[in-house]
């Protein structure tokens, strides 16, 4: 079924919004993304691995390990294949046998990707911000146990990200709040 070109850039457009709400683009790293990604390489027994946004340009790196790079094109992001699909874990076991990602720069050359696995971050209205994502050099699959820990873990960083985002929010009234009170 064909999805009418107007329908898929609304999508895309709300998605951005919604992306925009947080306010985590170009942000600082933060210790407790750094740690669910550290435990995402762990578990999955990956060298690599990223809590990703996607904008509409290019995708960058929250939290990452073993990336030699912070953020790169959005044309050239893994993960952007995970943007409007099911919300549902995405696991490639070779990259170099996937039809649209085979001749990524990221497969062909350095990191020299072939395992990637993901999970796309869900706002309560379905919106995928990114993913959770963790990658090897080796071809190999995950086990189901992994795959659910990766569900879990992102769940944990959407909690995180939203709990972030209640804190700016009411930082700003407070401010808001101080100075009407200045004013008065």
């Amino acid at each position: 079924m064909l999805t009418h070109p107007l329908h898929d850039s609304t999508i895309e457009t709300a998605r951005l919004h919604a992306l925009q709400s947080y306010g985590i683009l170009d942000t600082p790293p933060e210790e407790g993304f750094d740690q669910l990604v550290q435990l995402a390489a762990q578990l999955c027994q990956c060298p690599m691995a990223v809590v990703n946004f996607v904008d509409g340009e290019r995708q960058w790196f929250k939290a990452a390990i073993g990336m030699p790079f912070k953020t790169s094109p959005r044309a050239l992001a893994l993960c952007a294949h995970a943007l409007s699909g099911s919300g549902e874990p995405l696991v490639v076991p070779d990259a170099t046998l996937h039809p649209t990602l085979a001749d990524n720069p990221l497969v062909r050359a350095q990191p020299h990707i072939r395992l990637y696995a993901c999970v796309p971050l869900l706002t309560e209205d379905g919106h995928a911000l990114g993913t959770l994502a963790v990658f090897d050099r080796v071809a190999r699959t995950l086990l189901p146990e992994q795959i659910t820990a990766l569900q879990m873990l992102a769940a944990q960083v959407m909690d995180k990200l939203e709990h972030r985002r209640q804190k700016v929010t009411l930082q700003a009234l407070v401010h808001d709040r101080e100075n009407m009170h200045a004013a008065l």
